[in-house]
Protein backbone atom coordinates (compact mmCIF):
# COMPACT_ATOMS: atom_id res chain seq x y z
CA UNK A 1 0.00 0.00 0.00
CA UNK A 2 1.70 3.51 -1.11
CA UNK A 3 1.58 6.16 1.27
CA UNK A 4 2.08 9.74 0.33
CA UNK A 5 5.26 10.87 2.65
CA UNK A 6 7.33 13.91 2.17
CA UNK A 7 11.06 13.49 1.30
CA UNK A 8 11.92 13.82 4.98
CA UNK A 9 9.50 11.03 6.24
CA UNK A 10 10.64 9.00 3.57
CA UNK A 11 14.20 9.41 3.45
CA UNK A 12 13.46 8.36 7.55
CA UNK A 13 11.92 5.37 6.77
CA UNK A 14 13.94 4.60 4.12
CA UNK A 15 17.08 4.32 6.62
CA UNK A 16 14.99 1.49 8.98
CA UNK A 17 17.08 -1.15 7.76
CA UNK A 18 20.72 1.01 7.56
CA UNK A 19 21.16 2.65 10.97
CA UNK A 20 20.56 1.27 14.55
CA UNK A 21 19.60 5.58 15.52
CA UNK A 22 17.38 7.55 13.63
CA UNK A 23 16.45 10.91 15.22
CA UNK A 24 13.35 12.52 13.57
CA UNK A 25 12.47 16.43 14.32
CA UNK A 26 10.72 19.00 13.37
CA UNK A 27 7.93 21.89 14.38
CA UNK A 28 4.21 20.60 15.44
CA UNK A 29 2.27 18.99 12.88
CA UNK A 30 4.91 18.23 10.55
CA UNK A 31 4.22 14.54 11.08
CA UNK A 32 6.65 13.01 13.79
CA UNK A 33 4.03 10.92 15.47
CA UNK A 34 2.97 9.62 11.73
CA UNK A 35 5.84 8.96 11.00
CA UNK A 36 6.96 7.34 13.79
CA UNK A 37 3.96 4.64 13.34
CA UNK A 38 4.95 3.66 9.93
CA UNK A 39 8.56 2.86 11.22
CA UNK A 40 6.38 0.55 13.55
CA UNK A 41 4.60 -1.07 10.98
CA UNK A 42 7.33 -1.44 9.13
CA UNK A 43 8.97 -3.37 11.62
CA UNK A 44 6.46 -4.84 12.40
CA UNK A 45 5.46 -5.86 8.63
CA UNK A 46 9.05 -7.51 8.34
CA UNK A 47 8.92 -9.51 11.71
CA UNK A 48 5.60 -10.72 11.48
CA UNK A 49 6.60 -11.94 7.87
CA UNK A 50 9.83 -13.76 8.25
CA UNK A 51 8.54 -15.14 11.90
CA UNK A 52 5.49 -16.22 9.89
CA UNK A 53 7.48 -17.87 7.09
CA UNK A 54 9.83 -19.46 9.71
CA UNK A 55 6.94 -21.19 11.26
CA UNK A 56 4.77 -22.21 7.93
CA UNK A 57 7.66 -24.20 7.55
CA UNK A 58 8.41 -25.62 10.83
CA UNK A 59 4.92 -26.82 10.93
CA UNK A 60 4.79 -28.09 7.40
CA UNK A 61 8.08 -30.33 8.27
CA UNK A 62 6.02 -31.56 11.55
CA UNK A 63 3.07 -32.14 9.62
CA UNK A 64 5.00 -34.23 7.68
CA UNK A 65 6.69 -36.15 10.59
CA UNK A 66 3.35 -36.82 12.19
CA UNK A 67 2.17 -38.76 9.69
CA UNK A 68 5.04 -41.04 9.30
CA UNK A 69 4.65 -41.68 12.60
CA UNK A 70 1.31 -42.25 12.51
CA UNK A 71 2.14 -44.11 9.69
CA UNK A 72 4.88 -46.36 11.22
CA UNK A 73 2.56 -47.01 14.22
CA UNK A 74 0.21 -48.47 12.12
CA UNK A 75 2.70 -50.85 10.62
CA UNK A 76 4.50 -51.70 14.00
CA UNK A 77 0.91 -52.62 15.29
CA UNK A 78 0.27 -54.97 12.46
CA UNK A 79 3.11 -56.53 12.73
CA UNK A 80 2.63 -57.17 16.36
CA UNK A 81 -0.61 -58.98 15.75
CA UNK A 82 0.97 -61.22 13.21
CA UNK A 83 3.66 -61.98 15.90
CA UNK A 84 0.92 -62.63 18.41
CA UNK A 85 -1.17 -64.83 16.00
CA UNK A 86 2.14 -67.02 15.41
CA UNK A 87 3.18 -67.29 19.06
CA UNK A 88 -0.74 -68.58 19.87
CA UNK A 89 -0.82 -71.00 16.81
CA UNK A 90 2.55 -71.92 17.77
CA UNK A 91 1.44 -72.59 21.66
CA UNK A 92 -1.60 -74.75 20.24
CA UNK A 93 0.60 -77.06 18.46
CA UNK A 94 2.80 -77.52 21.42
CA UNK A 95 0.38 -78.49 23.10
CA UNK A 96 -1.10 -80.62 20.92
CA UNK A 97 2.20 -82.55 20.52
CA UNK A 98 2.31 -82.71 24.01
CA UNK A 99 -1.30 -84.25 24.04
CA UNK A 100 -0.44 -86.83 21.57
CA UNK A 101 2.61 -88.02 22.52
CA UNK A 102 0.92 -88.73 26.48
CA UNK A 103 -1.33 -90.39 23.83
CA UNK A 104 1.52 -92.50 22.75
CA UNK A 105 0.69 -91.65 19.25
CA UNK A 106 4.52 -90.30 18.24
CA UNK A 107 4.95 -93.00 15.49
CA UNK A 108 1.44 -91.84 13.58
CA UNK A 109 1.04 -90.08 10.60
CA UNK A 110 -0.34 -86.81 12.38
CA UNK A 111 2.01 -86.75 14.49
CA UNK A 112 4.50 -86.29 12.08
CA UNK A 113 2.19 -83.37 10.66
CA UNK A 114 2.06 -81.94 13.98
CA UNK A 115 5.71 -81.25 14.48
CA UNK A 116 6.24 -80.83 10.81
CA UNK A 117 3.80 -77.93 11.26
CA UNK A 118 5.37 -76.75 14.83
CA UNK A 119 8.44 -76.68 13.09
CA UNK A 120 7.62 -74.26 10.03
CA UNK A 121 5.68 -72.23 12.46
CA UNK A 122 8.70 -71.67 14.46
CA UNK A 123 10.57 -70.26 11.11
CA UNK A 124 7.99 -68.31 10.40
CA UNK A 125 7.61 -67.11 14.14
CA UNK A 126 11.31 -66.54 13.72
CA UNK A 127 11.01 -64.52 10.78
CA UNK A 128 8.36 -61.90 12.02
CA UNK A 129 10.03 -61.36 15.25
CA UNK A 130 12.55 -59.28 13.34
CA UNK A 131 10.47 -57.77 11.05
CA UNK A 132 8.11 -56.65 13.87
CA UNK A 133 11.63 -55.49 15.96
CA UNK A 134 12.28 -53.33 12.45
CA UNK A 135 9.10 -51.76 12.75
CA UNK A 136 9.26 -51.29 16.31
CA UNK A 137 12.68 -49.25 15.53
CA UNK A 138 11.33 -47.64 12.83
CA UNK A 139 8.62 -45.92 14.79
CA UNK A 140 10.78 -44.80 17.53
CA UNK A 141 13.15 -43.44 15.37
CA UNK A 142 10.32 -41.45 13.35
CA UNK A 143 9.32 -40.36 17.07
CA UNK A 144 12.56 -39.65 18.25
CA UNK A 145 13.20 -37.14 15.25
CA UNK A 146 9.61 -36.02 15.62
CA UNK A 147 10.39 -34.57 18.90
CA UNK A 148 13.67 -33.67 17.78
CA UNK A 149 12.02 -31.40 15.49
CA UNK A 150 9.45 -30.65 17.98
CA UNK A 151 12.02 -28.73 20.33
CA UNK A 152 13.35 -27.36 17.57
CA UNK A 153 10.82 -25.50 16.29
CA UNK A 154 9.91 -23.91 19.82
CA UNK A 155 13.53 -22.72 20.27
CA UNK A 156 13.52 -20.83 17.04
CA UNK A 157 10.01 -19.60 17.30
CA UNK A 158 11.57 -18.00 21.09
CA UNK A 159 14.95 -16.57 19.61
CA UNK A 160 13.37 -15.32 16.77
CA UNK A 161 10.82 -13.56 18.59
CA UNK A 162 13.63 -12.01 20.88
CA UNK A 163 15.50 -10.81 17.78
CA UNK A 164 12.85 -9.60 16.28
CA UNK A 165 11.04 -7.61 19.05
CA UNK A 166 9.33 -6.51 21.14
CA UNK A 167 8.77 -2.94 19.59
CA UNK A 168 9.18 -0.25 22.53
CA UNK A 169 7.43 3.19 22.38
CA UNK A 170 8.30 5.98 24.29
CA UNK A 171 6.71 9.41 24.89
CA UNK A 172 6.51 11.96 27.14
CA UNK A 173 3.02 12.88 27.56
CA UNK A 174 0.49 9.72 28.27
CA UNK A 175 -2.16 10.64 25.44
CA UNK A 176 0.65 10.87 22.89
CA UNK A 177 1.34 6.47 24.09
CA UNK A 178 -2.74 6.21 23.26
CA UNK A 179 -2.25 8.07 20.06
CA UNK A 180 0.67 6.11 18.87
CA UNK A 181 -0.83 2.76 20.38
CA UNK A 182 -4.39 3.19 18.22
CA UNK A 183 -3.03 3.87 15.40
CA UNK A 184 -1.04 0.18 15.39
CA UNK A 185 -4.09 -1.34 16.72
CA UNK A 186 -6.08 0.02 14.15
CA UNK A 187 -3.79 -1.16 11.38
CA UNK A 188 -3.29 -4.45 12.96
CA UNK A 189 -6.68 -4.66 13.28
CA UNK A 190 -7.33 -3.97 9.61
CA UNK A 191 -4.09 -5.89 8.63
CA UNK A 192 -5.55 -9.16 10.19
CA UNK A 193 -9.09 -8.50 8.81
CA UNK A 194 -8.25 -8.67 5.36
CA UNK A 195 -5.62 -11.13 5.22
CA UNK A 196 -8.42 -13.46 7.32
CA UNK A 197 -6.02 -14.20 10.09
CA UNK A 198 -4.44 -13.12 13.25
CA UNK A 199 -1.16 -13.51 14.16
CA UNK A 200 -0.43 -14.72 17.11
CA UNK A 201 3.18 -13.41 17.50
CA UNK A 202 2.08 -9.45 17.80
CA UNK A 203 0.11 -7.95 19.94
CA UNK A 204 0.30 -4.26 22.01
CA UNK A 205 0.77 -4.12 26.11
CA UNK A 206 0.31 -0.74 27.10
CA UNK A 207 2.31 -0.10 30.43
CA UNK A 208 1.14 2.60 32.88
CA UNK A 209 -1.69 4.04 34.09
CA UNK A 210 -3.58 7.50 33.24
CA UNK A 211 -4.82 6.47 29.55
CA UNK A 212 -7.93 7.72 28.48
CA UNK A 213 -8.62 5.76 25.55
CA UNK A 214 -11.25 2.94 25.77
CA UNK A 215 -10.21 1.11 22.47
CA UNK A 216 -6.59 0.59 24.92
CA UNK A 217 -8.10 -0.73 28.21
CA UNK A 218 -8.12 -4.63 27.32
CA UNK A 219 -4.37 -3.67 26.68
CA UNK A 220 -3.69 -1.97 29.55
CA UNK A 221 -0.86 -3.70 32.08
Amino acid sequence: RKHNFDPGQEKSISMLDKRSLILVQGPPGTGKSFTGVKMAQVLAQFRGEVLDEQLRSSYTMLAALDDQVAEAKREAAAERDKLTSLEQRKEDLKRRKETMKGAKMQRTPMFDQVSKELDELRERHKVQRDITQKAERKKDRLMKQRGKRQTEMETSEKSGTREFGPIVVITFKNHSLDEFLLDILTWLQQRDSESGCISTLEGIVRIGSRSKCPQLNDYNL
